[in-house]
């Protein structure tokens, strides 16, 4: 399967999560979709650099989500009412990591498989 097939797939189910969230079908606000990874991981500098970028271009920030460490590993607990904004950072970095992790939390969060 070709890259470009993957980030188009992610690019619908975004579209199809925006007109979900619009017509109030969204996941419970107190949920959160936690993500560990080792300190200093290739997944660590990955999602620092997604939280990190602050309010975007879209003027969405992780508000609601929880980051915190401990001896070896950082510990992402994303609300779930901000995984779209995850998904979509993750997309717009256009990477072959970045689209990994993006189609793993579609799956895992929504059930629905990029093909």
């Amino acid at each position: 399967m070709g890259r470009g097939r993957i980030r188009r797939n992610l690019t619908d189910i975004l579209d199809l999560l925006q007109i979900t969230k619009t017509m109030g079908n969204t996941m419970e606000k107190t949920k959160t979709f936690d993500i560990s990874v080792c300190l200093g991981s290739k997944d660590h500098r990955l999602f620092c650099q997604i939280i990190n970028q602050g309010i975007d271009s879209r003027l969405t920030a992780f508000t609601k989500s929880n980051f915190h460490y401990d001896e070896s590993r950082y510990y992402f607990d994303f609300a779930t009412c901000e995984l779209e904004i995850l998904i979509r950072r993750l997309v717009d970095l256009e990477t072959d990591l970045a689209d990994l992790w993006a189609a793993d939390i579609v799956l895992s969060a929504f059930g629905y498989e990029t093909v």
